[in-house]
């Protein structure tokens, strides 16, 4: 019994460090999709001031547009594909350790009932061992 003791405290240990990591990659999704949408939001800078005739015109501002495209393709390459990637692999280890937490649940209910069962077999053997010395 002693042994299903110890095992019990790891398991219910375990369970305590998988929820806090849970809490935490919660926490850290919700703050990468407030900066997302803040990113997001802030997408109609990259063209602003528009450029006209009346305000710039001629080789520079070909360049300052091009250079302008460049950051926006950037800007999606970040948007679309690393925050979406990162939100995405948090997402799968929130997965994960929803499913760990569950399987550790569960070996903490078999736990417990391997240990009552032993104590109800103490509690017989000294019952029997009781009625064997009347």
């Amino acid at each position: 019994m002693f042994g299903e003791m110890l095992g019990l405290s790891f398991v219910k240990t375990q369970l305590s460090l998988k929820k806090e990591n849970l809490e935490d990659l919660k926490a850290c999704k919700t703050n990468l999709t407030n900066i997302q949408q803040e990113f997001l939001e802030s997408k109609n800078k990259i063209t602003e001031p528009s450029l006209s005739s009346d305000t710039w015109q001629g080789s520079l501002a070909n360049k300052f547009e091009l250079i302008r495209d460049e950051i926006n393709s950037e800007y999606q390459d970040l948007k679309g594909k690393q925050l979406d990637e990162v939100i995405t692999k948090i997402e799968d280890k929130i997965n994960t350790l929803i499913d760990d937490i569950d399987g550790l649940k569960n070996q903490i209910t078999s736990i417990e009932k391997e240990i009552e069962k032993q104590k109800i077999k103490i509690h017989t053997d000294k019952e029997e061992f009781v009625w064997a010395m009347k």
